[in-house]
């Protein structure tokens, strides 16, 4: 997985086509949670070393979390009090808690778009930064802000967790290769092959999700006019974590590799009680990571299980 990532940065780097000995300006753009910024830590990590200055627009959480991170330059962002207040909603919920932080973000998401991209005091902010390529994380969630490099007219680069066939313009037979929503692998049965092909289907007919409230001319007024599909699909060059190690066979094109995760580092020894506890297990451990969208359990919930 490391050797893999090692060998898709340099890629990237191609893509800024700038020469070691002349450092350029890298705007990264992601919303603020650690997970989506701390995997794009690792491609600042890496460019910093060819010579080029990284810039993060992360807000005052964020701020105190990396401001330790030597190859980084943070520029401030507003705080987006609607998305805070829904994962504090969702805390409250003590089932569907995924579905309705979803339905929230979907509803929520073209709103908060429409206010960053139309805050020209901000904009003209990162435009001073003269930088020459954004990394951009490319949930679909994150997908207006490809507009802000539309804005400051320079190239961007997508990162993703997910391969999304319509988007990446990857060869994709969906008889063959599962959608990684439906949760099948690569021997999938006749029923299965048929739902997704369907899904396929529907997701190269349905408008991509995140999809800003106006059109993409209306923020960049002196860019000519573009479809936000269109928009991206100019992405220069795809970074997907996913592990080609670990993962079934997947078809990609030039401008596509899979990193495995970017925020991957070397294990470290095991120390203190959970040494101890992992001596003392006669048949193994199983390690569970409940991710950012269940990391806290409703307090009934743990009732119910402090009582069994």
């Amino acid at each position: 997985m490391m050797k893999s990532l090692f060998i898709s940065l340099p890629a990237l780097y191609t893509v800024l086509f700038l020469p070691i000995v002349n450092g350029k300006n890298i705007l990264y753009l992601a919303w603020p949670f650690y997970s989506h910024v701390n995997p794009m830590i690792s491609i600042a990590n890496e460019l910093s070393k060819y010579g080029h200055n990284n810039y993060f627009i992360l807000n005052t959480k964020l701020t105190k979390t990396f401001q330790k991170e030597q190859n980084i330059n943070i520029l401030p962002m507003d705080e987006i009090p609607e998305l805070r207040r829904t994962f504090s909603h969702a805390q409250q919920k003590i089932v569907s808690k995924r579905i309705y932080v979803i339905r929230r973000v979907l509803t929520l998401i073209p709103l908060i778009c429409d206010r960053i991209l139309k805050d020209e005091k901000w904009i003209e902010s990162l435009r001073a930064v003269n930088a020459s390529l954004a990394v951009i994380n490319g949930l679909f969630s994150t997908n207006c802000l490809t507009i802000i490099a539309r804005q400051l007219s320079i190239p961007f680069v997508l990162t993703e967790s997910e391969i999304f066939p319509s988007l990446h313009r990857i060869p994709w037979l969906p008889n063959v290769f599962p959608n990684s929503f439906i949760g099948s692998s690569s021997k999938t049965t006749y029923s299965e092959k048929i739902i997704n092909t369907l899904v396929a289907l529907v997701d190269y007919t349905i408008p991509p999700i995140g999809a800003p409230v106006h059109s993409v001319k209306t923020y960049a007024k002196d860019e000519p006019d573009i479809s936000f599909t269109d928009l991206l699909h100019q992405a220069q060059f795809y970074l997907i974590e996913k592990d080609v190690l670990l993962d079934y066979p997947l078809p990609q094109l030039p401008n596509v590799r899979y990193v495995g995760g970017l925020a991957t580092k070397r294990s470290l020894p095991l120390k203190g009680e959970l040494v101890k506890f992992v001596n003392a297990s006669k048949n193994g451990i199983v390690v569970v990571s409940f991710g950012s969208n269940i990391k806290d359990f409703p307090v009934v919930q743990l009732e119910n299980y402090k009582l069994h």
